[in-house]
């Protein structure tokens, strides 16, 4: 006999639920446009997040960034160097590996800046409810991150898009 799922009640599991479902279809619906530019979203995030890291760009700081377990980063940046979207140095700074993007990867980077997805989609909201949106979701990611033990000061939100600067204590592994 089975039984009907009763209806849930619980505001929280409720709000989670939405967020979850949120966040996929969002990554949905841009993994269809990226798809144009031959990459995952995860990977356009690892991009990101080493265009913003500039010269401190290490495995470990990548993983801190996109909040991902370092295993699961290495492996990633491996299948990138291997697209040839990265490189990898090596460094005499406290991680012995520096990640740099590389001219492809460069133009996949700003390529995927200007997508219309997210436009689109956040435009049902006016620039008001977007700036709340903004703020409420800061709030829930601090405080997520809190949970974790992360410092909020590490995970990237304005990065300084100032990626000329060179590191001259590097070399190509």
């Amino acid at each position: 006999m089975k039984r009907a799922a009763k209806p849930v009640n619980d505001e929280f599991f409720i709000l989670w639920v939405l967020i979850a479902q949120t966040r996929d279809a969002f990554l949905a619906a841009r993994e269809r446009e990226y798809y144009n530019y031959r990459i995952k979203n995860e990977r356009r995030a690892a991009l990101f997040a080493i265009a913003a890291l500039g010269d401190k760009a290490t495995p470990t700081e990548i993983a801190r960034v996109l909040i991902r377990k370092i295993n699961s980063v290495t492996e990633m940046l491996n299948r990138m160097e291997q697209q040839g979207l990265i490189k990898k140095y090596k460094s005499s700074g406290r991680s012995k590996i520096l990640i740099k993007l590389t001219d492809k990867g460069y133009e996949i980077y700003h390529q995927s800046l200007k997508n219309s997805t997210d436009k689109r989609i956040l435009s049902v909201l006016s620039k008001r409810q977007r700036e709340q949106l903004q703020s409420y979701l800061l709030k829930i990611r601090n405080e997520a991150a809190r949970e974790l033990g992360i410092q909020t000061w590490s995970l990237l939100f304005s990065p300084d898009f100032n990626h000329e600067k060179r590191a001259s204590n590097i070399k190509q592994i």
